[in-house]
């Protein structure tokens, strides 16, 4: 018989598949993927996940990954890239490297957090639209496969509103604060990612950071509540 999971404290929405960016950066170059609500918020942070099945693993493969406006790379849970570097519209930068160290026979994960802080990033930033590519088969953001979800518990603020008296030009002050979350059930966990059954019988992945796991000491049961008398007061 399967052991159950814990029981887990967490707030989380269902990855969708990811859409394409309809105006990402550069100059007319395919790949790009965002989320559908994207265009419509900022700030805003995004998390892409991609499986990738290995019946051996490749002595290379190479990739080359940017973003709008930038991303952490992942493979199995190891940060392997961060990026890109500041550079403009017209000559938009881009990191490349090669996966094949971090990958494994088997499931193998491949993730992205993207953020786009909008105006409230560095002076420094060009902006065009939230987005996101990969290049590099087999798992190219041009390809099917790649899910994503919104990252409600991450956001910036805007720091000129905190010092109106002094003129700033550098990074926004992160905020990362998940408001109060449901118990739901580990159903089974790949990567960094977990996947979650809530009460209302709602299912997704969540990141396993975004999660704080609680071992009950017994089976939880409902509170108890005493019906008020009727002049109004609880018995």
């Amino acid at each position: 018989m399967r052991k159950p999971l814990p029981t887990i404290l967490a707030l989380a929405t269902s990855l969708i598949a990811a859409a394409y960016a309809p105006a990402a950066v550069g100059q007319g170059e395919a790949g790009w993927i965002t989320h559908a609500d994207a265009g419509s918020r900022t700030p805003i942070v995004l998390q892409f996940r991609r499986e990738l099945q290995l019946d051996r693993v490749p002595p290379k493969l190479l990739v080359s990954v940017t973003a709008d406006n930038r991303f952490i790379l992942y493979v199995n849970g190891q940060r392997v890239a961060d990026g890109p570097s500041t550079g403009t519209v017209k000559s938009w930068r881009q990191r490349s490297l090669d996966l094949a160290p971090q990958l494994k026979r088997g499931k193998n994960m491949i993730e992205a957090v993207v953020w786009n802080f909008g105006d409230v990033a560095p002076a420094s930033q060009q902006i065009v639209a939230t987005g996101f590519r990969l290049i590099g088969e087999p798992i190219s953001t041009s390809a099917s496969g790649w899910r994503v979800r919104i990252d409600d518990s991450h956001t910036a603020i805007n720091a000129r509103e905190q010092i109106s008296w002094q003129y700033y030009v550098a990074s926004a002050p992160e905020v990362i604060d998940a408001p109060p979350g449901s118990l739901c059930e580990i159903i089974s966990e790949s990567g960094r990612w977990a996947y979650v059954a809530f009460a209302t019988k709602t299912r997704g992945w969540v990141p396993l950071e975004s999660i704080e796991k609680v071992q009950p000491r017994e089976t939880p049961t409902p509170p108890k509540f005493r019906k008020p008398k009727a002049d109004g007061k609880t018995a």
